[in-house]
Parts: structure tokens; sequence; C-alpha cells
């Protein structure tokens, strides 16, 4: 009984350790792509003003 119970304790915490570590890579990722996304569109604001203004 209690070996059983030592092995799917071990293996539930093997499988949190992949989930967490999962979760922090694509988190890492997504904000990776986010703050990405977040500078272009400040880049193309940035120029579309500059170029509004050079117009006007």
């Amino acid at each position: 009984m209690h070996d059983g119970n030592d092995v799917n304790v071990h293996m539930s915490l093997g499988e949190a350790v992949k989930l967490g570590l999962g979760l922090g890579c694509g988190l890492t990722v997504a904000s990776l792509i986010i703050s990405l996304i977040a500078f272009g569109l400040i880049i193309a604001f940035g120029g579309g003003l500059a170029a509004i203004r050079s117009q006007m």
C-alpha cells in the first residue's frame, strides 16, 4: 500500500513540475510575443504620426 502511494505521489510531483515548467515557458514566450507586438504597434503609430505631421 505505502509503496503504491509513494509512486503515485512521485508521479504527480513530476507531472506538476513538468506542467509548471511548461506554463513558465509558455508565459515567457507569450510575454515576449506581446512585447514585440506592442513594440511594433508603437513604432507603427509613431511612424504614422510622423507621416501625418510631415504632410501637414
